[in-house]
């Protein structure tokens, strides 16, 4: 795995984190932290070629 993609991982594993966290102050409600894995599988998905493109 390549360096640039590691950091994307965890910076957006962070930013997920925090995301859940501060829902969960704003509505009072407990709200699920995001699966080790939702970060990787959002960059996996970004980098695939979209339908249609060369």
């Amino acid at each position: 795995m390549s360096s640039a993609r590691r950091d994307a991982e965890t910076l957006l594993g962070q930013v997920l984190n925090l995301d859940a966290r501060l829902r969960s102050v704003v509505t009072g409600q407990p709200v699920p932290a995001p699966t080790p894995d939702a970060a990787r599988q959002v960059v996996k998905i970004v980098q695939e070629p979209k339908a249609g493109r060369k």
